[in-house]
C-alpha cells in the first residue's frame, strides 16, 4: 500500500466514523502487567481486548456453553470500540485504519 493510498483510506475511515457519529473511547488500560499491543511490520497484535465496561467484565463464558449467540454478538459489539481505539493509538489509522483489520476473532 502506497503512502497516498494509506492516507486516503485513513481519511475515509475517520470521515466514516464522523458520519456515523461514532466516538471512539480512550484506549483501554491493561488489567495487569502485560504488553497489550505490539506492532510488527504491518501487523498489530493485541491482547486483553475484552467486552468490559470500565474494569468490569460484562460477559463471561463460552459460546454454546454459558453464552448464546445473542450474548456473543453483544460481547463482540462491546469489545470492538476499544480495539479500534487501541488501533488508533498505535498509529494504525494513519496506515489504513479499520480498512487494515483482516480478522477480529470473537
Amino acid at each position: 500500500m502506497s503512502n497516498n493510498e494509506a492516507s486516503r483510506i485513513a481519511t475515509t475511515a475517520e470521515q466514516r466514523l464522523d458520519e456515523l457519529g461514532i466516538q471512539l473511547p480512550a484506549p483501554p488500560q491493561p488489567f495487569g502487567a502485560y504488553v497489550e499491543s505490539v506492532l510488527v511490520g504491518n501487523l498489530l497484535f493485541l491482547s486483553g481486548m475484552l467486552p468490559t465496561a470500565g474494569h468490569e467484565a460484562k460477559f463471561i463464558g463460552r459460546l454454546g456453553a454459558e453464552l448464546d449467540a445473542e450474548a456473543a454478538r453483544n460481547a463482540a459489539a462491546l469489545a470492538r470500540p476499544p480495539v479500534a481505539a487501541k488501533q488508533r493509538a498505535n498509529g494504525r489509522v494513519a496506515r489504513g485504519g479499520a480498512a487494515c483489520i483482516d480478522r477480529l476473532p470473537v
